[in-house]
């Protein structure tokens, strides 16, 4: 994995779990808030796991497949992102006609503008100074997920 694609997922899983705990935080009722806070728990850990394991990569000049443990780990924080995200998505009726309904089209509208302007900031990284490095740097840490408690339910 090189460096934008770890950054850009990073951001895609912020974005989404950020976006799902809103929607649940709003909707959703204290069981199921309580289940969400568990689940957004447990993945920001990994993802914070794997913030700090870039950060200390690029401090090596170190690319990110030098964290052995890098992909697993994003898959856990993934997989409890969806848990949450299938939680959101149960208290959200979806339009009729439309694909996705209202979760995936709040990501994917936020997403690909993100993912496609890391890739620009981010090619050959491996090649730049050290300027470069603390640019990804910068762009990795900015990726850290808000804690639950500071998300606000979202407004309709």
């Amino acid at each position: 994995m090189a460096w934008q694609e770890a950054v850009a997922r990073l951001a895609q899983e912020r974005t989404q779990a950020e976006t799902c705990a809103a929607l649940i935080k709003a909707r959703g009722d204290a069981p199921a808030r309580d289940r969400a806070a568990m689940a957004y728990g447990a993945a920001k850990a990994e993802v914070d796991g794997v913030i700090a394991g870039l950060v200390a990569a690029l401090a090596k000049n170190a690319d990110p497949t030098s964290l052995r443990d890098l992909t697993p780990r994003l898959d856990r924080a993934a997989g409890g992102r969806e848990s949450l995200c299938r939680t959101a998505q149960s208290l959200v009726p979806a339009a009729p006609g439309a694909k996705g309904g209202p979760v995936a089209e709040i990501v994917g509208a936020v997403v690909e503008p993100l993912i496609g302007a890391m890739k620009d900031l981010l090619i050959d990284a491996r090649d730049r100074d050290a300027a470069a490095r603390r640019t990804i740097q910068t762009q990795v840490e900015a990726a850290a997920w808000t804690p639950f408690s500071d998300i606000a339910p979202a407004t309709f």
